[in-house]
This record gives structure tokens, sequence and C-alpha cells, in this order.
């Protein structure tokens, strides 16, 4: 059984990459950086590994805007540029991403209502033209590392052990916060209904982890929450 799970993942990884390399990357060679990008990515062009590895601490450090885990991809990936020469490796590596969210988004969906619905689910996702953002390196990128983060946490949810997801959808806070949000909805996808009052204890578990962050993020001083307070 787990043979043919990893031969049918073997196949279906390749086709997501794929679409989603020909559907926002084709024309990769022509990208740059754009808006936050340069200031997410272009410091670390000309930076060698050590100074890269010394600025993504200094990064993590200072807390990155309350998103500290979000000072490492930008990292990696503006160095491979600067190492390359090539903006390509942003967008090698923001497909990559894309196309392993959108794996696990068939797992997820396939668990309750099977492969059709799976594929449907995941192409939508590398499809839609609701986001015209994924080519962006930042989105790509940062943004994307975010959403597999609350994938993974959906996954524990998915199987009930939604006790961990909480604090596993704190990576993704720490990357990028809008898509921990996303995790209230997935016992939707549970394979046996929740309980009100199963579900009524996961959100507020979920609100306990989130407050406790907003809570350490203003106690640390951090810009942007300070300024919600004046």
């Amino acid at each position: 059984m787990n043979r043919d799970m990893s031969h049918a993942a073997a196949t279906r990884v390749p086709i997501l990459l794929a679409t989603v390399a020909l559907a926002h990357f084709a024309l990769a060679g022509r990208f740059g950086l754009y808006s936050d990008d340069w200031s997410f990515f272009a410091p670390f062009v000309n930076d060698s590994l050590p100074q890269a590895l010394a600025r993504i601490g200094r990064g993590i450090g200072s807390g990155y805007e309350g998103r500290p885990l979000g000072a490492i991809a930008p990292g990696v990936v503006g160095y491979l540029i600067g190492l390359t020469g090539s903006f390509i490796a942003a967008s090698v590596a923001g497909a990559c991403i894309i196309a392993c969210n959108a794996e696990l988004l068939w797992r997820l969906v396939n668990r309750v209502a099977g492969p059709w619905y799976a594929w449907a689910t995941a192409l939508a996702f590398i499809l839609s033209p609701v986001d015209l953002t994924r080519e962006l390196p930042m989105h790509a990128v940062i943004l994307q590392l975010s959403v597999t983060c609350t994938l993974v946490a959906a996954h524990f949810v998915a199987t009930g052990r939604e006790r961990a997801a909480p604090f596993i959808g704190l990576l993704s806070l720490l990357t990028y916060e809008s898509p921990y949000f996303l995790l209230a909805a997935v016992p939707l996808l549970a394979a046996t209904p929740w309980s009100r009052r199963r579900w009524l204890v996961f959100l507020v578990q979920l609100a306990v982890v989130f407050v406790v962050y907003g809570i350490v993020r203003a106690a640390t001083g951090e810009s942007r929450i300070s300024d919600l307070s004046t």
C-alpha cells in the first residue's frame, strides 16, 4: 500500500511541478525583483556565504517584523541569486514550494473526497486567477512557505491529532501570519464529523496560540504591533 502511494506521488508531483512552471514561471528568465523583493532578497545578492548566514542570523534575532522564520528563505534564495547570477533561482525555489503545497492539498482532499476532487483542488490552487502574485519572489517563497506550514498542521487536524496543530501552525505565524487562520476551517475535512465541543476547543487553542504570539510581539516592541496601539 505504501509502495503504491509512493509510486503515485512520484508520478503526481512532477505533473504538479510542471504545471506550476508552465503556468507561472515559463518566462522566468525575464523576471526581476519587484516592490518588497528589493528589501527582502536584494541585500543578500552580493554576500559571501558567511555574510549571508550572519545576515540571516541578525534577521532572526531582530524578530524580522514579528516573522523571524521569514528571514531564512529570502536569505537562502537571495544568496543563490547572487551565486548563480540569475533571478531564475528565486523562480525555481518558488515553483518547488508551490508544487509542494499543491501536493499537500491533494493529499488532504483525497483523504475525504477521492482523487478527482483532489486533482481539482490542487489544480485550482495552482491555476486560480484570484492570486496574481505567485510569480513575485516575496510571495512565491515567503508566503507560500507559510502556507506549507499551515497545510502540514492541517494534516494533523484531519487525522485527529489536532492538539499539535496550533503549535505547528505557529511556524506559519513566525513565517507570514495570514495563512494561519485557515486552520479554523480544516475540521470540515476530517474523516468523521466533529462535535461542536471538539471544534470549540480547537478554536480556543488556535486563539490562545495567536494571542500569546501577539503579546510576545508587543512585549518586544515590534513596530507593526506597536503602531496599532498609537
